[in-house]
């Protein structure tokens, strides 16, 4: 239901394939409804932070993508408990692929809350799956994004912006890009099996 869950969606649909988008809030995805054909798309309810609610949306999954990530709340529940139980539950149901959305810098040993829960989340996977995928993309941006819009936005109605990290490098990725590279991933577990791709 999310930014890049959308874009992902969409290049799923377009491929052909069935999906169920398992969202706190599924209705945010309805706007998906006209792009799929009669019975090619399904929404549950699901909230990561309950083990039954993970084990019920992987059921009869042939491939699962894990797209959970915050910046506030229980990050350790959401970004790295809660991807394990769906890797668990997606190996248990017999799933041939599973790719877990990461970020840039996930590590475990990190000073940042967000890079440490992202990197056990990781580790939990890959025990539970040890042929899964990793995706650690950069910033997402694309037209409906909340990140070169927010600036856009800033730009558009202030007379100065100052400028923090000058010297900071930042590649930001297309969202639809993205999509593809996780849609790739999950159609061929073979090659891309047990990689991490940043």
């Amino acid at each position: 239901g999310g930014f890049l869950g959308t874009h992902l969606a969409e290049e799923l649909l377009r491929r052909g394939a069935r999906l169920r988008v398992a969202d706190r809030h599924p209705e945010k995805a309805w706007n998906l409804r006209p792009l799929a054909q009669l019975g090619q798309l399904q929404f549950a309810r699901c909230n990561v932070t309950h083990r039954p609610s993970v084990e019920a949306a992987m059921l009869g999954a042939d491939a699962v993508v894990y797209l959970v990530g915050s910046f506030s709340g229980d990050l350790k529940a959401l970004q790295a408990r809660g991807a394990g139980w769906a890797a668990e539950a997606a190996a248990a149901n017999g799933a041939g692929s599973f790719v877990y959305v990461s970020a840039l810098g996930a590590d475990p040993e990190s000073d940042s809350g967000y890079a440490v829960t992202k990197g056990e989340g990781e580790k939990l996977v890959f025990e539970a799956f040890p042929k899964a995928t990793v995706v650690r993309p950069s910033v997402l941006f694309g037209e409906d994004d909340s990140f070169v819009n927010m600036f856009a936005g800033l730009v558009a109605g202030l007379p100065v912006i100052p400028v923090f990290g000058p010297r900071a490098k930042l590649q930001p990725l297309w969202v639809d890009d993205a999509a593809e590279a996780i849609a790739n991933a999950l159609a061929d577990a073979a090659k891309h099996g047990g990689k991490t791709y940043e």
